[in-house]
């Protein structure tokens, strides 16, 4: 299993979680599995030897998450680099899925427009994703001043729709902090970001690897759409990650190992 494996276990055991590494109960693969049965959760790890010794189907993750919906279990698919390069996120992602954590209310937060430098750091803190460019920012603040989580907003873009022009804008990115949770927090956001720029929609995607997408679900985005698994590359020797359009120029393809994610899903919400 090596040491990827051995740290997601020692992670469960510290955390007086109780699981399953036999997975014929539930379904099989060829990663380990972790089932958590008391949480209907199921950690996939994807360890990018056997990965690349496998040749798999592009369709491979976003299928196996669709037979454990089935069974009613969430998946989250870690894979080796995101562990290899920053696990003390990758705990706290973990600690905020499994464990009880420390809530507020939105209530006790005050929503507002933040600086790009606010987001970024937040991000890079919070969240497992690269922090994108951003047009609108907004921030939760507690009655410390302190930011308790943080949404992320495209440019408006005219999209044609049922025969009507629609001004649309894409929310980028949502995040919480990882050590406490805000009850109504991205509902309170979404309603600020309304409120100040007057859209016609919002859209958004959930990456499956990492997300089910209920907090959008909760806030009356409908799902649209499925997309197809994406690709991306990862450096075989430092495991930086990388979009397929932002390969650095010093950078060969044969120094990168091609992956895919299991597919996005799409989300709107309309608001005229």
């Amino acid at each position: 299993m090596g040491q990827f494996g051995d740290w997601i276990c020692h992670f469960l055991q510290k955390n007086q979680l109780a699981f399953h590494q036999e997975s014929s109960r539930i379904l099989a693969s060829y990663f380990p599995i972790f089932v958590i049965f008391d949480k209907k959760f199921i950690l996939h790890l994807i360890d990018l030897e056997n990965f690349i010794k496998l040749k798999l189907p592009q369709t491979y993750f976003s299928n196996f998450i669709d037979e454990a919906e089935k069974s009613q279990f969430s998946v989250l698919t870690i894979w080796e680099d995101y562990w290899y390069r920053n696990p003390e996120k990758l705990e706290a992602i973990l600690r905020a899925k499994l464990l009880p954590t420390p809530a507020i209310y939105g209530r006790q937060t005050q929503a507002e427009r933040i600086s790009n430098p606010e987001l970024t750091t937040f991000l890079q803190k919070n969240h497992m994703a690269t922090p994108l460019p951003a047009k609108y920012k907004f921030g939760l603040r507690d009655y410390s001043g302190e930011l308790m989580a943080v949404a992320s907003f495209s440019y408006g873009r005219k999209i044609k729709r049922n025969q009507q022009i629609y001004r649309s804008f894409e929310l980028l990115r949502f995040c919480n902090r990882q050590d406490i949770r805000v009850h109504g927090g991205f509902g309170k956001l979404i309603t600020k970001f309304i409120q100040e720029l007057d859209p016609d929609d919002i859209m958004t995607y959930a990456d499956r690897d990492w997300s089910a997408g209920k907090v959008y679900q909760k806030a009356q985005f409908q799902l649209i759409e499925m997309t197809p698994p994406q690709k991306f590359y990862i450096h075989k020797k430092t495991l930086e990650r990388f979009h397929p359009k932002k390969i650095p120029k010093n950078i060969t393809i044969q120094e990168l190992i091609q992956v895919f994610n299991a597919g996005n899903q799409k989300y709107l919400r309309l608001l005229k």
